[in-house]
């Protein structure tokens, strides 16, 4: 919206589908939105833009959007694109959610779409992760997992704990539900708007900070490496079930955006009714970052930008062994979330920190799959829309200067990508002398509690067990055995 809002000049109007929440509605939602740090630059060289966006209230869960007789008419008469972006990105939501709010939800939204009375440009954003079951991902539609129509007949008609136990063999070979409904959603697209609408759709990979535009590294959620980073850097999270070898594909927000609209014009001039074309926005085989490199780049900021309120020192591991992860976890993150929550409990405080490690692990294992395992997503026709830009369009849509960064230049932009999600996420203030100080004080403390739990441990062990004397016996029966030989 801000994009469209700065940088598109033809722009009328934005309708925004918005559901109440939180006991908020959409108007109160939308002022919110918009009242985001990332809406300054807009405010400052055009702050009347921002009433050409009007709520709508609705609902992608529900049938016929939820929409209201009024708001319907209202769509149909003036929408000539639609974006369709809404969707649930949790990993472990029961099948029956998934499949009705993302594969319903898109059915419903390109119904509406082929009711308008204007020639409609249908722009569906997907993931690039939705043909997950194979290592190299083309720009290109793949064959269906399973008849759309026929899953959303079962969603429907069952009952959420049938579908549970049907789900794991139901979405196989995909690792969850969410990538299921996602690959589904592609199809409702392709099958409806095909011959009917100008369609395209949108794969993003993992998906990071701002790079650049309208600021570097605004954030607003924890999702992709951010809530790793943070996790880490708060010192909530200590190790990871993953490999450290594995290639992970980010793409800064920005550039997302930037290649959507410039899709949204070459899929509206090339006037194609019959073709719905796929662009894959990731970094490639060339610009992925490993999970070694991200954490030893999570390690370098924790002095660098060190954030202001810490639960203990950040430190961090990965493991691709079970054993190791779940003894770990043990050890270090539900142990310590008891001890503490039972200290909050005692002073009248609400405990927090086993609720925190619960969603820590819930993530981890949703994560599992693509923590182990390595994708390369073909960019080339998602570069090439950068390239058929004319040259007075360029500073404003271009984006190919993303792809080829170096390590550096990528740690530059996690600093500010940290230092936005301390401001923006955990509302801190970033300061980093206050930062430094207290990650200082902390490591000392995680410095002496571990000299001091390892002493106790080697004094039971000599003093109490006996290991010492039981070594030296050992030791001097193997004397005994080799001079009798």
């Amino acid at each position: 919206m801000e994009k469209l809002l700065r940088s598109c000049d033809g722009t009328e109007k934005i309708y925004v589908l918005l559901r109440a929440k939180k006991g908020k509605n959409p108007e109160e939602r939308l002022k919110e939105i918009v009242e985001n740090s990332l809406f300054n630059q807009l405010r400052s060289i055009n702050p009347e833009a921002v009433k050409k966006l009007i709520p709508i209230c609705g609902d992608v869960s529900e049938l016929r959007l939820g929409l209201s007789e009024e708001d319907t008419q209202t769509l149909i008469e003036n929408i000539d694109i639609v974006y369709h972006a809404a969707a649930s990105v949790r990993f472990d939501d029961h099948l029956k959610n998934s499949l009705l709010l993302n594969t319903r939800g898109t059915r419903e939204v390109v119904e509406l779409a082929l009711g308008a009375k204007k020639r409609v440009t249908f722009v569906h954003v997907s993931t690039s992760y939705c043909n997950c079951d194979r290592k190299y991902v083309e720009e290109k539609l793949y064959p269906p997992h399973a008849d759309w129509r026929h899953s959303l007949a079962i969603a429907e008609q069952l009952d959420e704990h049938t579908l549970d136990v049907l789900s794991e063999k139901y979405i196989h070979p995909l690792p969850n539900t969410y990538t299921f409904a996602k690959s589904l959603s592609e199809h409702v697209v392709n099958d409806l708007c095909k011959g009917r609408l100008l369609a395209t759709i949108i794969r993003p990979s993992v998906v990071i900070p701002t790079f650049n535009d309208p600021k570097a590294g605004w954030v607003d959620n924890f999702n992709g490496p951010m809530g790793l980073l943070s996790a880490g850097g708060k010192g909530i999270l200590k190790i990871s079930y993953g490999s450290y070898d594995t290639t992970l594909d980010f793409v800064p927000v920005d550039v997302v955006v930037k290649t959507i609209l410039i899709a949204t014009r070459e899929t509206t001039v090339s006037n194609d009714l019959n073709h719905v074309e796929v662009y894959n926005i990731a970094a490639g085989k060339e610009n992925t970052i490993s999970n070694r490199q991200l954490i030893e780049l999570g390690g370098d900021l924790t002095w660098d930008v060190p954030f202001t309120q810490l639960l203990w020192y950040p430190s961090f591991s990965m493991t691709n062994n079970s054993y190791r992860y779940y003894i770990t976890f043990l050890l270090y993150h539900l142990l310590p979330a008891l001890l503490l929550d039972g200290l909050l409990k005692l002073i009248g405080k609400k405990p927090m920190l086993v609720k925190i490690q619960r969603k820590v692990y819930i993530a981890n294992m949703a994560l599992i799959y693509f923590m182990r395992n390595s994708f390369v997503f073909a960019n080339d026709k998602a570069k090439d829309l950068s390239n058929r830009l004319i040259h007075s369009e360029k500073q404003t849509f271009s984006f190919l200067n993303c792809f080829d960064l170096t390590l550096q230049e990528i740690y530059c932009f996690y600093m500010k990508g940290k230092v936005e999600c301390s401001n923006i996420l955990f509302k801190e203030n970033y300061n980093r002398e206050t930062g430094f100080r207290n990650t200082l004080i902390l490591w000392v403390m995680d410095y002496l509690l571990h000299i001091g739990i390892f002493s106790t441990i080697g004094w039971l062990l000599i003093a109490k067990i006996g290991i010492l004397t039981y070594i030296t016996d050992a030791i001097n029966n193997y004397i005994l055995y080799v001079e009798g030989l």
